[in-house]
């Protein structure tokens, strides 16, 4: 599959790199160009950013709660979010100027009305983070867009990422959408050639190597074995990556950040140079404590929700919230919802299923 312009995923290609810049340009255009530069000088074959409608993908309430701290770039989490969020101009900007470095950019599209900015702007992939893994709503309208997909899937359980892949599949048109495995579980699924790419991926900043859980990339691949398969790593250091590329992840993406160690941009150029010579494991272990890698490979590969993902999933969940008000017997509709960051969390979009249809006691307030 063509994931970029001259840049392709499959068993017959080194494993893609992405560069994951998201936020952490701090709201800066100079260094956000530093960071597109110093991704291209490590070899990496795509920088990637986030790009949010900030009122599309948080309720009122989340953007208006106080935000304090050393941390902070404003009095209210909206303020702080803008402050760090590129407008549309200035994404375009970017994009000029990774054209003129020769390396692809991208970006998450953390909504729906981003979503359509970025098709407008002729993006060559999509990227879903896991904060939207639970959003069947916007995972749909992407895949219907006609470019290849890259989902994470932390914060899911197998079960979900089943629905997922199958929600996806058919959005896509990628031959036979089914996504369930037979009754004994072993079965593989057969979907025909896809434009999606799945991603092992456990949402804790930093991740220890004991949470990477590297072998449901295994699992992963036995499951769909038509569909790509790589890892979303927010782990510190090289080694962990290097083993999900062993286990034969064809898309890789970390995090990275500028600081005056350079500790991170060595890192991509370390794991771009093993990855492309395809370093052997007895040669990693030489790299890479062997204690690091046997708690990577701990897990028994059964993808789940994690205790150490329930942070993240407080803070940048995503749950229903109304589009309108709800009165004494309305009946719930899809209409009646979005689904958005909002504080507190509500229900979680898994289970609107259970509500469409229902008939409403009581009255609710517009959320949105």
């Amino acid at each position: 599959m063509e994931l970029c312009p001259g840049r392709y995923v499959g068993e017959s290609f080194s494993p893609f790199v992405i560069a994951e810049i998201g936020q952490n340009h701090q709201g800066c255009i100079k260094t956000a160009k530093q960071m597109i530069l110093a991704a291209k000088s490590a070899g990496v074959d795509c920088v990637k950013f986030q790009k949010s409608s900030l009122g599309s993908k948080f309720s009122k309430s989340a953007l208006e709660a106080p935000y304090p701290g050393p941390n902070s770039w404003g009095a209210t989490y909206g303020e702080h979010k803008q402050f760090l969020e590129f407008s549309e101009s200035q994404f375009k900007e970017l994009q000029e100027y990774a054209r003129s470095v020769d390396i692809p950019l991208t970006a998450s599209c953390m909504d729906e009305d981003s979503a359509s900015f970025l098709n407008s702007v002729n993006v060559p992939f999509f990227k879903i983070g896991s904060g939207d893994v639970n959003n069947i709503p916007l995972i749909e309208k992407v895949c219907k867009m006609g470019r290849p997909v890259v989902l994470s899937t932390g914060m899911a359980s197998m079960n979900w990422v089943k629905i997922i892949v199958k929600a996806a599949l058919a959005a896509l048109g990628s031959g036979d959408s089914s996504a369930e495995k037979s009754a004994d579980d072993k079965k593989p699924v057969s979907t025909g050639v896809s434009r999606l790419v799945l991603l092992q991926c456990t949402s804790s900043y930093p991740c220890l190597a004991a949470d990477t859980n590297l072998r449901v990339i295994l699992t992963y691949k036995q499951i769909f074995p038509t569909i790509h398969i790589g890892y979303s790593g927010h782990e510190i250091g090289l080694g962990i990556s290097l083993k999900a590329a062993s286990l034969g992840a064809a898309v890789i993406e970390r995090h990275f950040t500028l600081d005056k160690t350079q500790k991170d941009q060595i890192y991509l150029k370390l794991l771009v140079y093993h990855i492309r010579r395809k370093t052997d494991l007895m040669l990693l272990r030489e790299i890479v404590a062997k204690e690091e890698l046997e708690e990577a490979e701990s897990f028994d590969g059964e993808k789940r929700f994690l205790d150490c993902e329930r942070a993240c999933y407080t803070k940048l969940g995503k749950t229903l919230v109304t589009s309108s008000a709800v009165k004494n017997g309305d009946i719930l509709t899809h209409s009646s919802y979005k689904i958005k960051v909002t504080q507190p969390l509500g229900i979680d979009p898994r289970d609107m299923h259970k509500y469409l249809g229902m008939v409403f006691k009581g009255t609710l307030k517009v959320l949105i």
